[in-house]
């Protein structure tokens, strides 16, 4: 699956609509933020993650501005669900093949249960680096000193990866193998 990094100022529902027309999208969330609804058997997991579809053809099944929401079954029972955005980590979507993270919104170790073992590495050598801190944005840009170390840390097979690193599918603020859309 491809990791995709996006900025904070990013917004949830254009993404979310575009894995939806792809098939089931899984909302990767933090159960226990404020605002947050689902069953209180799931609010004490780090995180949660819970399947969208519009071809669940769920009757209340709603994306907008503010989050998604839905009555989803758990154990046959249905619940009304309503994630904010501001809980969600990521979006992924299998059929797309993407996943997008929200990597400056919420902290590593909050992070860390949804993004593959090497891409974590990755990630916290960035922030001992500086690169994830919001003290100098204009710094973010460090993605040539990041090229050479990447290599071992992607599954991805050299000829996917030449692709990846093109640059002009690097764009400001990118990171090494690892892209901000």
């Amino acid at each position: 699956m491809k990791f995709i990094p996006v900025p904070a100022s990013t917004e949830y529902q254009p993404i979310m609509e575009k894995l939806l027309d792809a098939g089931i999208v899984m909302v990767h969330l933090i159960p226990n933020l404020l605002g947050v609804r689902v069953p209180a058997a799931f609010r004490d997991q780090p995180v949660l993650r819970l399947n969208f579809s519009y071809r669940f053809g769920i009757s209340d099944f709603m994306v907008d501005e503010r989050g998604v929401r839905a009555s989803l079954s758990f154990g046959g029972v249905n619940h009304f669900c309503d994630i904010p955005w501001g809980a969600v980590l990521a979006l992924s979507s299998t059929p797309a093949d993407e996943m997008y993270v929200w990597v400056e919104n919420f902290s590593l170790d909050q992070l860390e249960p949804i993004i593959p073992p090497q891409l974590m590495t990755q990630l916290r050598a960035f922030e001992a680096a500086g690169i994830l801190s919001d003290d100098d944005p204009d710094e973010s840009t460090k993605a040539d000193e990041t090229d050479e170390t990447s290599d071992d840390a992607s599954d991805e097979t050299d000829e996917n990866r030449d692709d990846d690193n093109n640059d002009e599918d690097v764009p400001p603020g990118g990171w090494g193998p690892l892209r901000l859309v």
